[in-house]
């Protein structure tokens, strides 16, 4: 399930089934938005959520830029079983306009090998698991 109409053009497995949620498509980024947006995630469950996002910051927790993203994320985030956030280094250790989730919500951050050490090792003693990739 999501909300991101890009992946219509991807390719996927036959026997895979994609579940647009609905609402009001919002460009640049090809999301779909609102309160049927909204409303579609508020009654499905995930064992493992997917999410990016503006920033991630000890104190501020888990942020985005979007207004219209930020109440479908804080949705997506509280009926996810597993949270896997995916951030690269421009975004650790910073913040946007609008917070969505906190550190503890996140069970697995994957980000990249130029991601402050200081940050990361901080987002780790709050127990999530951080897999860095080599770019």
């Amino acid at each position: 399930m999501t909300n991101n109409t890009k992946i219509i053009n991807m390719e996927h497995h036959p026997q895979s089934t994609i579940i647009l949620t609905g609402g009001e498509i919002r460009y640049p980024k090809g999301t779909l938005s609102g309160d049927i947006a909204i409303e579609s995630f508020s009654h499905a469950r995930s064992d493992v959520t997917i999410i990016g996002c503006s920033g991630i910051d000890i104190e501020t927790g888990i942020s985005t830029s979007l207004i219209h993203e930020a109440r479908i994320n804080r949705k997506m985030i509280e009926n996810s079983g597993k949270l896997i956030v995916v951030a690269d280094y421009r975004k650790i250790g910073n913040s946007s306009n609008f917070t969505i989730g906190e550190i503890s919500n996140i069970d697995i951050l994957i980000t990249d090998s130029y991601a402050d050490e200081k940050v990361l090792d901080e987002i780790e003693k709050q127990g999530v698991q951080v897999v860095q990739v080599t770019c």
